[in-house]
């Protein structure tokens, strides 16, 4: 009986270690491997799902998420002063967070409030939605 214990014994640390190992490392808080890291350049703008006539200049905006959970961008956008318009560019740094189900936070620096955008992937590229805008990015690395 003491040695019928003990392979029970031995069989439930061993089932109960097998489980606990198995467990996902795919969680929503896990920003090494979500696919919104990398160097992202803007494509395409949509208001209410239609497209948006945006210019050269700011199809150069850049936003890059990396894996500590911040990003650093740059916006770009003509400046029609006198004479001919000149390409602007804006730089600005946040953070953001994988809430699971393509819902991501974004808090810009000096903010006090995170937004929550939808991003999902068509096609390898970055989709990001906010209420009626929706903007497209390609990958650059």
């Amino acid at each position: 009986m003491n040695i019928m214990k003990k392979v029970i014994l031995l069989t439930s640390v061993c089932l109960a270690s097998l489980i606990t190992s198995c467990g996902s490392d795919d969680d929503a808080g896990s920003n090494s491997q979500d696919l919104i890291i990398g160097k992202w350049q803007l494509e395409q703008i949509f208001t209410n799902d239609v497209s948006d006539d945006i210019s050269d200049c700011e199809k150069e905006s850049i936003i890059e998420y990396k894996a500590d959970g911040t990003y650093v961008g740059t916006d770009k956008f003509e400046s029609g002063g006198t004479g001919a318009p000149t390409c602007v560019e804006d730089n600005y740094t946040g953070t953001w967070e994988n809430k699971g189900n393509n819902k991501y936070d974004d808090l810009s620096a000096g903010e006090n409030e995170a937004v929550e955008f939808t991003i999902t992937f068509p096609d390898g590229k970055l989709t990001r939605v906010f209420e009626d805008e929706k903007e497209v990015f390609v990958k650059t690395n």
